[in-house]
């Protein structure tokens, strides 16, 4: 395997997966600073015959697309004016989290961990709407905790009525 390796010449950091089933086959991919210089040969593993060779080109846009994506989220993409920008990211993103704790805890009712209450003057535009349940599909796991919260609130008011209803009653 690392004699048909070294005859592709493939650019960069190379690995040699090895198969784990007696039908599994041999894998020899490359991770090359240019993306177009990759490639993944898959060998059989008695004779020693390529069955396949994928490289950048062989492969969809799809599959394209998510290694660019990945290397700007790994900061290898630009060089080093990529990384400064992953790193403004994460600044961001953790300023933000303070900044709503910060505005959680000056707006929430006192002596209580319960939500502030909304501006009657305040409604939530479609944009806001549309802009929630975009995120939502394209980020399933904050789709997934919107849901949770919209569920939790819902059990908190049929909760309140429910108890409303009983102490009224007796």
């Amino acid at each position: 395997m690392v004699t048909i390796g070294k005859d592709k010449d493939l650019a960069g950091v190379v690995t040699i997966t090895i198969p784990t089933k007696p039908k599994g086959i041999y894998s020899i991919s490359n991770r090359a600073e240019v993306l177009k210089d990759q490639q993944q040969i898959h060998v059989d593993q008695y004779s020693g015959n390529v069955i396949k060779t994928f490289s950048w080109f062989d492969v969809g846009a799809l599959s394209n697309g998510r290694h660019v994506v990945m290397r700007i989220h790994q900061g290898e993409f630009f060089g080093q004016a990529n990384w400064y920008f992953m790193l403004g990211l994460c600044v961001l993103t953790a300023v933000l989290s303070a900044s709503a704790l910060v505005s959680y805890c000056l707006r929430k009712p006192k002596k209580s961990l319960g939500l502030p209450k909304a501006a009657r003057d305040k409604q939530i535009g479609v944009l806001l709407w549309g802009s929630m349940l975009l995120l939502g599909i394209t980020l399933p796991m904050f789709g997934i905790s919107l849901l949770a919260i919209m569920t939790l609130c819902l059990i908190s008011k049929i909760l309140k009525k429910t108890i409303r209803l009983v102490s009224a009653a007796s």
